[in-house]
């Protein structure tokens, strides 16, 4: 994997970048508890509604990485909530 930022957060380290020219994320939990095995969970899913597991290891996992990848957070707050909602409508659905 090609790293080309890295993001932290009060629970994990996520890198993005490529893996075979394909964009990737790689999160790295900090501590064991809830996070410790979201990979399982995400992979429980097989891709419906949630991004594809890669790769997973206890307390890391290798996730697709979806473009634009925008946050429906910051598109409610800017005015865009009917948006964000008819989104994760759309997400919940799949």
């Amino acid at each position: 994997m090609t790293v080309e930022r890295e993001v932290e957060t009060a629970t994990a380290i996520l890198a993005f970048g490529r893996r075979r020219n394909q964009p990737v994320v790689l999160k790295v939990i900090r501590n064991h508890g809830d996070e410790w095995h979201s990979g399982d969970i995400l992979d429980a899913f097989d891709g419906h509604g949630v991004v594809r597991v890669l790769e997973r290891f206890d307390g890391a996992v290798l996730l697709e990485r979806l473009l634009p990848g925008d946050s429906l957070v910051s598109m409610a707050v800017s005015g865009d909530d009917d948006q964000a909602t008819g989104i994760l409508a759309a997400v919940i659905g799949s």
